[in-house]
């Protein structure tokens, strides 16, 4: 029920001489429940699902390795703090991704690797947000910096022709409804990319590109 329909009703109660005094009570209580306050201080713990996928590619004639999806679903923590201001809210948060997500691109035609793997862990983002708060659900948009760390892995792991930590950008969408005073189911999409990671000693001009989607579904505590 949104704060226009409470104080209709508040107003419809208070103008019927038919109705008991009792009836006129639940209004106040109506009116305040209507628009929870989105604003103050959150923890979040969502289960995330990797989604696309990774090859590996020669930059020179532009051959490419048969993409392999990302797999290993994992837990993303989140600390963040909003403000509201009437019905928009604005603020930032951090997450942090312990998991780790693996890719096995595939042979293609004069292109190949044996049991060559794209290894992502540690995803670390950190989001400017914004937001419209429509009653007991909240819709948000974010944008930001990401890193993380990558290892590119031929012969089933006996070679590593790549072992660092990249930065790039990030961008997630969500909404999350509340199920509980304090407590909010959320639902969360975001998209990572962390740039290009060269693989000299796969082929002279080999890299490979870093992105990957995470669907979340979770739990977050405001106090």
């Amino acid at each position: 029920m949104t704060c226009r329909h409470a104080v209709a009703l508040a107003a419809l109660l208070f103008m019927s001489p038919h109705l008991p005094a009792s009836a006129e009570q639940p209004a106040p209580r109506l009116a305040s429940d209507a628009v929870p306050d989105w604003s103050g201080p959150y923890l979040g713990l969502a289960l995330a699902a990797p989604q696309g996928g990774n090859s590996w590619r020669q930059a020179s004639s532009g051959l490419e390795l048969v993409p392999g999806d990302w797999r290993g679903n994992g837990l993303v923590l989140s600390l963040g703090h909003d403000w509201q201001r009437n019905r928009l809210t604005y603020g930032a948060r951090i997450d942090y991704g312990p998991g780790s997500h693996v890719a096995r691109p595939r042979n293609a035609l004069f292109i190949n690797c044996a049991d060559c793997a794209t290894e992502v862990d540690n995803l670390t983002t950190l989001t400017g947000r914004i937001g419209l708060a429509a009653g007991k659900a909240h819709l948000f948009a974010e944008g930001g910096w990401a890193r993380g760390s990558v290892t590119a892995t031929n012969l089933g792991g006996l070679l590593t022709y790549a072992d660092a930590d990249l930065s790039g950008w990030t961008l997630a969408v969500g909404a999350e409804r509340q199920v509980a005073d304090g407590l909010s189911l959320t639902i969360r999409y975001d998209h990572i990319d962390l740039g290009a990671q060269p693989l000299p000693d796969y082929v002279p001009t080999g890299e490979t590109r870093i992105e990957i989607g995470r669907m979340q579904i979770g739990f977050a505590s405001r106090w």
